[in-house]
């Protein structure tokens, strides 16, 4: 390749930058935009997404990196940078969300709960048992984010 057919160094840089940025933005985004609706809470389909537009230019801009002959080492170690949050968000999103329990075990509304003893806002360790005859109100929520 001649060396004015050879592509600038810096749009290797700059590629793999926008990617490095791009694939922490989608893993930071997970934790800490979107629980806050639950319509997007349990999928995190979109972010994994936006994480693999991400490691794809920092492995374009690694690419013309090689073959401008600059930047190979910022450029690798960019695209380094960018599958760290990548990969960290698809194992959690995919192999530890796996892990949690079954839905099928869970106790149905209307159902007597089983015996449970939780601390309160105090410290002192409550039991469903003192609430006998009243009505009371368990949210556990089942989320993964």
């Amino acid at each position: 390749m001649t060396d004015a057919a050879r592509p600038s160094g810096k749009s290797a840089l700059y590629l793999t930058l926008a990617g490095t940025l791009v694939s922490w933005f989608a893993f930071l985004t997970y934790f800490l935009v979107v629980p806050r609706w639950p319509d997007l809470r349990d999928s995190g389909v979109p972010n994994v997404v936006l994480g693999s537009v991400g490691l794809a230019l920092c492995l374009s801009g690694t690419r013309v990196a090689f073959q401008a002959r600059r930047w190979r080492v910022t450029g690798s170690g960019l695209t380094l940078l960018a599958g760290v949050p990548f990969v960290l968000l698809s194992a959690y999103l995919f192999v530890l969300s796996y892990r949690l329990p079954a839905t099928d075990s869970v106790v149905a509304v209307g159902v007597k709960a089983p015996p449970l003893a939780l601390p309160d806002q105090e410290g002192k360790e409550r039991t469903l048992e003192e609430f006998a005859g009243r009505p009371v109100v368990l949210v556990f929520f089942r989320g993964h984010w």
